[in-house]
């Protein structure tokens, strides 16, 4: 049966397994399933490829329950700046592993230093999710955001990628080929 997951912050035996499920199985692991966070993903690895040695904070929120932070969805587009940057991002993947330094809120005198990126988690409310990247340099500001309006969009990207999933071969997969697949075969609002 081919394993759809959506949860992050596994520890090293925890990817081990998910690994081993892998060779076995179709297996498909996303830090988020709403199609809206994919393209906000898309956008913000272009953003940052396209403007180089601008400054970049991110900023997450969601609501007042929620225990980790920053969210693994968070996380994961950290890890694609690293990567768009040129600077390693997903630890996972073999090759170069450094990261830009994370600076983590700002309490007292913080200026910022080099290619840190601002990271910032804030808890409120019933915020269903958002994500906020903003890049800025040059005289100008770009801000590229993604608000969650329902836990219904994970589901139903979920059930997209189970779709899209179902007799593939066994092996890796990311949410990105669901989405490139567009809605050929995916398409579950329709259903």
């Amino acid at each position: 049966v081919a394993v759809a997951v959506a949860t992050s912050g596994y520890d090293e035996a925890g990817a081990e397994t998910l690994d081993a499920v892998a060779r076995d199985v179709p297996f498909l692991r996303a830090s988020n399933f709403s199609r809206g966070v994919g393209a906000l993903r898309r956008a913000v690895r272009e953003a940052v490829a396209a403007l180089p040695g601008y400054d970049i904070e991110v900023t997450e929120t969601h609501h007042n329950g929620k225990r980790d932070a920053p969210s693994g969805t968070a996380l994961t587009i950290l890890d694609d700046i690293d990567d768009a940057r040129g600077s390693g991002g997903d630890t996972s993947d073999e090759g170069n592993t450094e990261t830009a330094e994370r600076v983590h809120g700002r309490v007292g005198e913080q200026p910022r230093e080099g290619d840190e990126i601002g990271v910032h988690a804030r808890r409120a409310g019933d915020v269903t999710g958002e994500h906020e990247v903003l890049l800025a340099g040059n005289e100008e500001v770009l801000e590229l955001t993604h608000r969650a309006g329902s836990r219904g969009i994970f589901a139903a990207g979920a059930l997209d990628a189970a779709v899209w999933l179902a007799g593939r071969d066994p092996g890796r997969y990311d949410f990105d080929e669901v989405l490139d697949a567009g809605d050929d075969d995916t398409d579950t609002d329709s259903r």
